[in-house]
């Protein structure tokens, strides 16, 4: 019989990581409380980049960093109360900007990305999802050759990892995008990214393979979870139903730190959140790919819904309320910038998006418990990772050849730190291989 699975989440992530332990003959549940992929999956741009992916600690943080302080930084919001609810994560997320840290985690990333790019159109073929995969590329604009120049350290690690792009010429980005009303200093496109129509429609093309394939879906907010030898894992929802598998994928996202936190785990990861609304198409041509406004931090991605215009990040906690300001000057900014019409929805959607002090997911087995797993801390780009993370996830779970160095996202890796520095970010009880389950 087949080794029994619980993915808790029902996002791309964990939708992924359903499908791929189901390929590899086990029988897997996703376990989630609302319906697929309508939380954090929902509000993404749609694209499916494989660039090196430059984390937000790099180097040049520091020159921005009193513009971000007074939040006079369009690309990042901050509620300092939840940052200095937060002091020593932040710290160490300050202390990982070295040179020698981004160009490792933007090479780790990646690898990553170039298998979960290639993974995902297998998938989407084999679901019947071809209409939604546009092959049009990735463009990022500049206003000025000063914010071009600024991206400098991005482009060389373009270069060096060989991925594919042009450096265009303000005509040249005119050229390629009529529906752009402005003049550019500068643009980059970067060819072999792939973008899709409808996000979400993904996901759902995906869990429906999954179950036609016999996979199943329980509506569950997980309560509680205990283990003992023998007996495998015993996960309760709060309305106190219960069911037991005998392995256990955390990938819930923004709420996965918290499920961790349940089982001994300090995980250091915050919440970037961002926002989006919808566009209608205004006079003139439409936009043929996603824009990304550099300068600005803002993306124009045309879809099925109207054109999704996406805020930069906002640094604060998962459940405060929501500070539109953001977003609208995205919105007024973009109507500005394109040829764009009113918004679609009255009010913008918010999403939190799982972040690790490094930059770089969890992905790997817990280290406290048998037969426990993470995959989670995607940040940005959770749907262009999400393949390839179950790839790995899944070659690691069964001792086969992993399709990357699986070490940068270790779970392990935090504990290393607290032993080094004396602080507890990776920490919990001593392992128990047996416990009394009511």
């Amino acid at each position: 019989m087949s080794r029994t699975v619980a993915v808790v989440g029902a996002g791309i992530v964990g939708v992924c990581t359903a499908m791929t332990l189901q390929e590899a003959g086990y029988a897997v549940t996703l376990l989630d409380p609302e319906p697929i992929g309508s939380q954090t999956s929902y509000g993404n741009t749609g694209v499916l980049v494989e660039n090196p992916w430059l984390v937000v600690n790099n180097p040049g943080l520091w020159k921005s960093l009193a513009r971000i302080a007074r939040n006079r930084d369009p690309r990042v919001r901050v509620d300092w109360r939840f940052v200095s609810s937060r002091l020593p994560l932040f710290a160490a997320f300050l202390a990982r900007t070295s040179t020698r840290h981004a160009d490792a985690v933007a090479h780790s990333l990646r690898s990553l990305l170039v298998v979960s790019q290639h993974q995902h159109k297998r998938w989407i073929a084999t679901a019947g999802a071809d209409g939604l995969l546009r092959r049009t590329g990735w463009l990022k604009v500049f206003r000025t050759e000063d914010s071009f120049a600024a991206f400098e350290r991005e482009l060389g690690l373009i270069r060096t990892t060989g991925t594919a792009h042009q450096v265009l010429s303000g005509a040249a980005v005119a050229a390629l995008e009529p529906a752009l009303t402005a003049r550019f200093a500068k643009g980059l496109l970067l060819s072999d990214a792939c973008s899709l129509s409808n996000p979400l429609a993904l996901t759902q093309h995906y869990f429906q393979l999954f179950a036609q394939r016999g996979g199943a879906l329980l509506a569950m907010r997980v309560s509680d979870m205990a283990f003992a030898s023998g007996r495998g894992w015993k996960i309760r929802g709060h309305d106190g139903a219960s069911r037991t598998f005998d392995l256990v994928i955390v990938a819930a996202g923004p709420w996965s730190g918290e499920i961790a936190a349940k089982l001994g785990y300090d995980v250091p990861m915050f919440w970037e959140r961002g926002y989006h609304q919808h566009l209608e198409p205004g006079q003139g041509a439409a936009l043929g790919r996603p824009v990304h406004v550099v300068d600005e931090g803002f993306v124009m991605s045309p879809q099925s819904q109207g054109t999704r215009v996406t805020s930069g990040v906002e640094i604060a906690h998962r459940d405060s309320p929501p500070d539109f300001g953001q977003i609208n000057r995205a919105v007024a900014s973009a109507q500005a910038l394109a040829a764009l019409g009113p918004p679609i929805e009255g009010t913008p959607w918010m999403g939190s998006r799982p972040s690790i002090i490094d930059g770089l997911p969890v992905i790997g087995r817990a280290l406290l418990h048998e037969n426990l797993w993470f995959n989670f801390g995607h940040h940005h780009i959770g749907l262009s990772l999400s393949a390839g993370s179950a790839l790995l996830l899944t070659a690691l779970l069964q001792d086969s050849q992993p399709p990357v160095d699986p070490a940068p996202f270790d779970p392990g890796r935090f504990a290393a730190d607290a032993r080094r520095s004396g602080q507890r970010y990776y920490a919990g009880p001593a392992p128990i291989p047996g416990v009394n389950l009511p």
